[in-house]
């Protein structure tokens, strides 16, 4: 079992089909504490490219005001139904940064024992020319990570004689 959870999640329909999954998991006694985490990326112009550059010390990741907050809960209110609904307590944190390194320092300055992402199904081209999230977290996090394609895009059945030789 996995005591202690951390999920990313957003406002998009594989952050919703994701957290059917887990609240699934929830209650088959896989996952223990969940921790939903939401990170608001910040504009570009407003930060340094690089720790000290200008004299400031950029933190990995920071609290989100109380607007910011406001206006995301509004947004992830439907995937926080999913767990209102199931009866299943998670925790929501809404930081700003960059996603994928906040998650991978949340997740190792809290000592979860497990992160869990969704895929928006690209392929690796696609991921590496669009910057997948998911991805740089399955690289990056120094724990297991589930990663979720709750909605696949159609593969062709290719017959097993095609693809071996007998």
């Amino acid at each position: 079992m996995y005591k202690k959870v951390l999920m990313a999640v957003d406002a998009s329909p594989q952050s919703m089909k994701t957290a059917e999954h887990v609240v699934e998991m929830v209650k088959n006694g896989i996952i223990g504490k969940i921790t939903l985490v939401n990170v608001v990326p910040e504009a570009k112009e407003e930060k340094p490219r690089w720790p000290g550059e200008f004299g400031v010390e950029v933190a990995p990741m920071r609290p989100a005001n109380l607007e910011t907050r406001f206006a995301v809960e509004s947004r992830l209110a439907p995937v926080l139904d999913i767990f209102e609904a199931a009866g299943v307590a998670a925790e929501l944190q809404i930081l700003l940064g960059k996603p994928s390194e906040v998650t991978c320092s949340l997740a190792a300055e809290g000592n979860y024992d497990l992160v869990i992402t969704g895929s928006r199904g690209l392929n690796h081209l696609e991921g590496v020319l669009m910057e997948s999230t998911s991805a740089r977290i399955l690289s990056s996090a120094g724990c297991p990570v589930m990663v979720f394609n709750p909605i696949p895009k159609a593969v062709p059945v290719v017959p097993a004689n095609q693809l071996y030789e007998f």
